[in-house]
């Protein structure tokens, strides 16, 4: 429900969009409306079998920001997970309906009775420079992402591998000793992993970046530039990377001496970072990019009606994370009052415009089901829902005297994005104007810069998104356990982690174990404000109807070329 104070603002605003969209028009829009989902190809005629053999399989693509890293200990961001997901291959990766399919792993591993032990064994497969890939590539990679010299900011998703947690904790007897992490080599072909307990989720978290392989040798020869070009790094996946030009682009070719390459059709890919939407548009428009991911604002009702218009229901959640160790956000009730004073479903229906919806959580929608296909919604609820801006800025007003102060001025940190300062502009106004003696400053800084900030701890405020990486409330409600790699603001509450450490030793009943997760998610979000959620994403976009089986995925990395081809003519 819209709040009081802000409905006349956002029936102000649809009206002044109503004529930005006049004034474009609506070219290529002629067709009954067919919006669909991801994979619907609507009323397009099919390319024969003559256009498909003679189309040229090259896709050019654009992201809204550059890749921070190839070194798969080390990312973070989707646009890394997405361009290691298609040169790089684990045990397994995600298929068309987000179901694991084998991939270095020749078949399905022996599982222990207790669940504990997996033996899998290896195919047949190589480098992109020849050599062959080995279960140490797996155990040198997992034991890289948890030593203290090269610890990963995902160090916490290895937690189920026995000793994993021990090894990253100071103090602990095995700190550091990264080789009783539970992963051996049995042979060449043959990987053992020993877990800490049954997960119901391990083979997703086996589909995931920090769990692909790194070549030993190769890597260590590279030392600290490994995968920070394109010549500093080998690929056993779908697709080599040909060119990086930081900030610029990046281009992948067909993997010839990938196990699959039967299977890959396209030769080439070409990305190029695009920050602004009407670019983005521009150049979708004149055929030199394939796909516009992301259309928001105005731009949606200007193509809604088009055939080459889709939809997609992301299980991405942005929020605002404060920085804990910032004397006002130590404070309980400033932060209270700024999770109150911003209207989150008018910034999804105006600014945002794209089916994305306002959040009163942070665990997505739909991502996570209990056996009788419960969502975990339904279980945990939302929170902080009935305030009133006028009630926030009693919390605000409270706070600052518990500061001893009249006022403060906040520092708000976000992409240099035009979608993100957007965003950043319209929090800005609610808070400035619900909140007596707040000053907010927006600082755009580029996706790279905002990431290295953010990781340092150096903000005050920042606008973060997060999307899972397997499918179980664990992926989002891990990230704030104390010292996490990806706890920026520094939260922590020891009752928050013994219920998420609780929720995750419930492994057989799954309506239990999101009870308790449940749990932990109002500690964070209703007793502490650890965070402010904002929206739970969906992504409007628009695709060339030659651009066959371009999988989009709910959680990992958000798209795999593997199974894309170009038919028929792009003229």
């Amino acid at each position: 429900m819209l709040k009081k104070s802000t409905k006349l603002w956002l029936f102000a605003l649809m009206a002044a969009l109503m004529l930005v969209i006049a004034a474009c028009g609506n070219e290529g829009a002629e067709s009954d409306d067919n919006t669909g989902t991801e994979g619907e190809e609507g009323t397009e005629e099919q390319a024969t079998e003559g256009d498909a053999a003679a189309a040229e399989q090259v896709l050019n693509l654009a992201e809204s920001d550059e890749i921070s890293t190839m070194d798969t200990t080390q990312a973070t961001d989707t646009i890394s997970f997405t361009a290691m997901n298609n040169a790089f291959e684990g045990l397994y990766r995600l298929d068309e309906n987000d179901q694991v399919v084998l991939g270095m792993a020749a078949e399905e591993p022996e599982v222990s009775e207790d669940g504990l032990t997996y033996t899998f064994t290896l195919r047949d497969a190589t480098w992109s420079n020849g050599d062959p890939v080995t279960a140490n590539d797996f155990v040198y990679a997992w034991q890289k992402a948890l030593h203290p010299d090269t610890l990963s900011p995902y160090a916490y998703a290895f937690a189920p591998v026995k000793n994993a947690t021990a090894i990253t904790t100071e103090g602990s007897e095995i700190f550091g000793q990264v080789d009783q992490l539970g992963v051996e080599a049995v042979d060449e072909k043959t990987l053992k992993i020993t877990l800490e307990q049954a997960v119901p989720y391990f083979d997703g978290l086996l589909a995931f970046g920090p769990y692909y392989p790194q070549p030993e040798k190769f890597a260590e020869e590279q030392g600290s530039d490994y995968g920070t070009s394109a010549e500093t790094i080998v690929f056993n996946g779908p697709f080599t990377m040909t060119e990086w030009n930081p900030g610029a682009d990046w281009q992948f070719q067909k993997n010839a001496d990938y196990w699959d390459a039967d299977t890959v059709q396209l030769d080439e890919v070409n990305v190029r970072v695009v920050k602004q939407q009407q670019t983005g548009i521009n150049l979708y428009e004149t055929g030199e990019i394939d796909q516009k991911w992301g259309l928001k604002g105005e731009f949606v009702p200007q193509y809604k009606d088009s055939e080459e218009y889709y939809t997609f229901n992301e299980s991405s959640l942005f929020y605002l994370q404060f920085n804990f160790d910032i004397e006002h956000f130590a404070n309980e009730n400033i932060r209270r009052a700024i999770e109150l004073a911003y209207d989150k479903e008018a910034h999804a229906q105006v600014i945002l415009n794209n089916g994305s919806v306002g959040a009163d959580y942070f665990m997505p929608q739909g991502l996570a089901r209990t056996d009788d296909s419960t969502d975990y919604r339904e279980i945990a609820g939302e929170f902080n829902t009935e305030e009133s801006p006028e009630e926030a800025n009693e919390y605000f007003q409270q706070g600052l005297e518990e500061l001893g102060k009249d006022s403060i001025a906040v520092d708000l940190l976000v992409d240099d994005t035009d979608g993100a300062v957007r965003s950043a502009e319209y929090i800005q106004e609610q808070l400035m104007s619900n909140l007596e003696g707040l000053e907010v400053t927006i600082n755009q800084q580029p996706f790279n810069q905002r990431l290295a900030l953010t990781k340092s701890g150096d903000f005050e405020m920042v606008i973060s998104g997060w999307g899972p990486d397997y499918q179980d409330p664990n992926t989002f409600l891990d990230m704030f356990l104390c010292g996490g790699g990806n706890n920026h603001g520094n939260y922590c509450n020891e009752a928050y982690d013994a219920k998420v450490a609780e929720a995750n030793a419930e492994t057989e009943d799954l309506q239990k174990r999101f009870e308790l997760f449940a749990e932990a998610e109002q500690i964070l979000l209703e007793e502490d404000v650890a965070i402010s959620p904002i929206y739970q994403r969906g992504i409007a976009y628009l695709r060339k109807p030659y651009v066959k089986d371009l999988l989009v995925h709910s959680f990992g990395a958000e798209f795999s070329y593997k199974w894309a081809s170009i038919e028929g003519s792009k003229q």
